[in-house]
């Protein structure tokens, strides 16, 4: 039998590498999720319009494009990483000739991005970017590109939130997870009006799908930014796909409609509007929340049947704010007894108009909780809420 002797040395050395594997090992448990929407979507240093203004200042168009008089958009997918840096980034749609390649190379070049946040996390983000291409004709007055693109009013992500919010899906759709796209043209006009809505592939007849994308795209009308060419609004036609994807919406939750063009007549699923539990301020009762308890206990009106049964205790009451402030919906999550979780309702249902929540600028509906508190000390009610 043979006797090794370990150096110590090198016995050291090991130790140090499997400490160091570890250490790896431990520093590596990231959360990898890639992110659609988010609480905060990721944004450019100092905003979207510093976005175009550093593309229009990289962009070079290709050669063998304007030789070959190429023209159209290029859309380019990237990851905004939890750090703000640019990862994955790649053609999702191109033109070729070299545009493809030369949008790549401008979104390799743009510095870190304000990171998408969510629950309070920065996370890692899919967005993209589209990239027009067009040289300037001659003598046309409508540009399929620009040095500043046309902007919806809030910010650049708003689109998607806005489509997903006011589309209509046409009804008699069997299958949940059938996708219907529609790509529309559209010109943004220099006063922020649209005009020239139509089918990008042109139809002699128009089905229900073709009808709803137009007319969700015209109700943008006056909500633009318009485009810019050597700080001049100009006019600029832009290309949008609105994506009809039934596996998103619960047809069971929607309320049927019939809408009338050219004569004809097509139902559709009208989706409920979106009811929010968070958003960037929250709805509030007149005066605020002290004055909300003291209404409370100023008008509880405690059952004789609870007394008499000496039931007490707190009724959670969930209801809607909606946009006009007005209180809707209530109904208990969790109650004490059927006599005191009615008036529990009662009183919520007679509460004042609030002020509403608001959302990107707008008011919303906005889901709210409420516990409301039933007390009795030495055979009295405590007529305050606290």
């Amino acid at each position: 039998m043979m006797n090794y002797i370990l150096n110590p040395y090198k016995a050291l050395f090991i130790l140090i590498i499997v400490c160091v594997s570890f250490s790896v090992k431990a520093q590596t448990v990231t959360d990898t999720t890639v992110y659609t929407f988010v609480d905060s979507m990721p944004e450019y240093p100092e905003g979207t319009a510093a976005m175009y203004n550093f593309i229009s200042g990289k962009i070079q168009y290709p050669e063998i494009a304007v030789e070959n008089n190429i023209t159209g958009k290029v859309y380019i997918g990237l990851i905004v990483e939890a750090d703000g840096s640019l990862s994955n980034i790649k053609t999702l749609r191109g033109i070729g000739s070299g545009c493809d390649e030369e949008a790549v190379r401008v979104v390799s070049l743009m510095p870190n991005w304000k990171p998408g946040i969510h629950n309070g996390e920065n996370v890692r983000v899919s967005t993209t970017i589209p990239f027009s291409f067009q040289m300037k004709p001659d003598g046309k007055p409508i540009y399929n590109n620009a040095d500043l693109l046309p902007l919806l009013y809030e910010s650049y992500f708003d689109f998607d939130y806005y489509i997903k919010t006011n589309l209509r899906f046409p009804a008699g759709i069997s299958n949940k997870n059938t996708i219907d796209t529609v790509d529309i043209l559209y010109v943004v006009e220099t006063d922020s009006s649209l005009s020239n809505v139509k089918l990008k592939d042109s139809k002699d007849k128009l089905n229900a799908f073709d009808y709803e994308a137009i007319r969700v795209i015209q109700k943008l009308s006056g909500k633009f930014e318009p485009g810019y060419i050597d700080n001049k609004p100009v006019r600029v036609r832009l290309l949008v796909s609105v994506v009809f994807d039934y596996g998103n919406i619960d047809t069971l939750e929607c309320e049927l409609h019939t809408y009338s063009y050219d004569r004809s007549n097509f139902s559709y699923y009208k989706q409920p509007k979106e009811v929010f539990t968070v958003v960037e301020s929250m709805p509030e009762f007149p005066g605020g929340m002290k004055n909300l308890m003291n209404f409370i206990g100023d008008n509880i009106r405690y059952p004789t049947e609870a007394l008499n049964n000496n039931e007490q205790g707190r009724v959670y009451i969930n209801f809607v704010v909606e946009k006009d402030g007005s209180i809707s919906n209530a109904k208990v999550l969790r109650g004490v007894s059927p006599s005191i979780d009615a008036e529990a309702l009662r009183l919520i249902n007679s509460l004042p108009n609030w002020k509403p929540g608001m959302q990107r600028g707008e008011p919303v509906r906005v889901a709210y909780n409420i516990p409301v508190k039933f007390s009795i000390e030495n055979g009295k009610v405590k007529k305050r809420n606290r």
